[in-house]
């Protein structure tokens, strides 16, 4: 289906406590009518519902990374043998948001590990 992208993005992100260096590859970067960001979920569930939405959070990344605003999730659902697409509008504060609480709990994460092995 052509997502065969290798190319590594990478990114540098300043935080309160930490810089970040968030990388990722998307499955694949297209030039149609504009530029997009395409990743690709395979699913044997009828229900596409929790693919589309790790999709939905993994090109939201990889907008981030690539600087792209344009992205789209292909879902494939193997027993149906049916493929199905969303395109996907940047929003740069759910990825500002979905990092904080990530580092939130790796924070937490690390203090216990302090608290309790160590």
């Amino acid at each position: 289906m052509g997502f065969t992208n290798d190319q590594v993005f990478c990114r540098y992100i300043e935080n309160s406590n930490y810089y970040v260096r968030l990388c990722g590859a998307p499955d694949r970067i297209s030039l149609e009518d504009k530029l997009y960001v395409d990743e690709l979920k395979t699913t044997s569930n009828r229900d596409i519902t929790f693919s589309k939405t790790v999709g939905e959070y993994q090109v939201q990344f990889y907008m981030f990374l690539t600087g792209i605003h344009n992205g789209r999730v292909f879902v494939y659902q193997t027993s149906e043998k049916k493929l199905y697409s969303f395109e996907v509008k940047y929003n740069e504060d759910l990825v500002k948001q979905t990092l904080e609480d990530y580092l939130k709990l790796y924070e937490a994460k690390q203090k216990f590990r302090k608290n309790h092995h160590g």
